[in-house]
C-alpha cells in the first residue's frame, strides 16, 4: 500500500532543506498491516548530512516552528543536536500537518546520516533505527550520491538479522518461522511492548507482508547465506544444515559480541559465559533473546523518555493516550485469535 504520490511528494518538499539525504516512511500507513488497528499518522524518518545538521533544523524552524517544544526551539542548535544523538539518535515531532489545513498528519523523525549508518553496521543505536529497516519500509527520497551507500547498509542490517534469527533454530524451518521471529527481534526488551504497543504487532506485520518479506530475505537466505529455500505447501522450506554456526556468527558480530563482552548471561539457573550457549541447542534461544534485550530495552527506554521531555506537550499526551487505546484494543484482538 504505497503512499499517495501527491502526499510523498508533499513529505518531500516539506523537509527539502540543504543537507537532506533521506527520507524513509514506515509503518501501518505506509506499509499495510493486517489489522484494523491502524495508525493515523504517517511515520517518516528524515535522515540529514552531520555536518549540516544545526542549519536544517534552523531552517525547519523557520518554516515550521510549531513543530518541535518550547525547549527544542530555545536549544542552542549544538545542545539540539546533543539530545537528538543521545538514546535512540532520533528527535521526533508528533502528530504534526503534512501541510497547513492538511487532513494527512505525519509523526517524523530525524536523525543524522552516520548514527543511521552505525546503527545499521552495529546496532549501535539499540537497533532503535536499524530494527525499522528489517522490516518492509518505502524510500521515498535518496540522494544520489548515498544510495549505494545506503543499500548496503540496509542489506548487511537484514542479514545479521537473519543470521541472528537461524542461529536460535534447529536445521530445518519455515520462512514464516523465521521472518516471525526476525520481525520481533526489535521488541524484545521494549518497554513500550508492556503498555503502548499492540501485542499482535509483529504477527500482523507478517501475515499481511508475507510475500514482500519473502522479495527481501529469500534473496539474502539463498545468495548470501546459500541456503536452501523449497517450496512447501503455503510456506517454504530453509534447511540451514549447510550453514555453521559460526559462519552465522560472524555475520552478526553485535549480537555475537555482547555475548562475549557481557561475560555472562543467566539462563534459568545456568550461567552462561562467553557466548559458549552457541553450541547448545537447548538454551541458545534463551540466550540470544536474552542478549537482544540487553541491546534493545535500555535503548528504547531513554528513547521513550526523550520523547515525553522534547516532544510538544500538547501533542505528545494525545499521542501516548492513542497508543494506550490501540495496545488494549490489540490485545482484546489476541485474546479473541486465542479463543478461537
Amino acid at each position: 500500500m504505497p503512499l499517495d504520490p501527491h502526499v510523498t511528494e508533499q513529505l518531500i518538499n516539506r523537509f527539502s532543506y540543504s543537507g537532506l539525504r533521506v527520507v524513509i516512511g514506515y509503518g501501518s500507513q505506509v506499509i499495510k498491516q493486517a489489522s484494523e488497528l491502524k495508525s493515523s499518522l504517517v511515520d517518516v524518518l528524515v535522515v540529514v548530512d552531520d555536518a549540516q545538521l544545526a542549519n536544517w533544523h534552523t531552517q525547519n524552524m523557520q518554516m515550521h516552528g510549531s513543530d518541535y517544544s518550547f525547549l527544542c526551539r530555545v536549544l542552542p542548535r549544538n545542545w539540539l543536536i546533543k539530545v537528538q544523538n543521545a538514546a535512540g539518535g532520533v528527535l521526533f515531532n508528533p502528530d504534526v500537518a503534512l501541510t497547513e489545513g492538511s487532513e494527512t498528519h505525519i509523526k517524523y523523525g530525524v536523525i543524522s546520516w552516520n548514527t543511521l549508518l552505525s546503527d545499521l553496521a552495529g546496532w549501535s543505536k539499540g537497533m532503535y533505527l536499524a530494527g525499522r529497516l528489517q522490516k518492509p519500509v518505502d524510500l521515498l527520497y535518496v540522494e544520489d550520491s548515498v544510495k549505494d551507500e545506503l543499500d548496503h547498509a540496509i542489506r548487511a542490517n537484514r542479514r545479521a538479522a537473519a543470521c541472528t534469527s537461524l542461529l536460535k533454530r534447529d536445521s530445518l524451518l519455515t520462512d514464516r518461522e523465521l521472518l516471525t521471529d526476525i520481525m520481533g527481534l526489535s521488541y524484545l526488551g521494549d518497554p513500550r511492548m508492556k503498555f503502548a504497543e499492540n501485542p499482535m504487532k509483529v504477527t500482523n506485520i507478517v501475515t499481511a507482508q508475507i510475500e514482500y518479506l519473502r522479495q527481501i530475505y529469500h534473496p539474502i537466505l539463498k545468495k548470501d547465506l546459500g541456503l536452501t529455500v523449497l517450496a512447501a505447501g503455503e510456506d517454504f522450506e530453509i534447511d540451514q544444515s549447510s550453514a555453521s554456526g559460526t559462519m552465522l556468527a560472524k555475520q552478526c558480530p553485535h549480537l555475537t559480541s555482547r555475548l562475549v563482552k557481557g561475560s555472562t548471561v543467566t539462563v534459568g539457573s545456568t550461567i552462561v559465559r562467553d557466548g559458549s550457549a552457541f553450541g547448545d541447542v537447548t538454551q541458545r534461544q534463551a540466550v540470544i533473546d536474552a542478549a537482544i534485550s540487553n541491546i534493545v530495552g535500555p535503548v528504547a527506554g531513554r528513547q521513550t523518555l526523550k520523547g515525553g521531555i522534547t516532544s510538544p506537550i500538547l501533542r505528545m499526551i494525545p499521542y501516548i493516550w492513542a497508543k494506550i487505546k490501540k495496545s488494549r484494543e490489540g490485545r482484546r484482538e489476541a485474546g479473541r485469535v486465542k479463543l478461537n
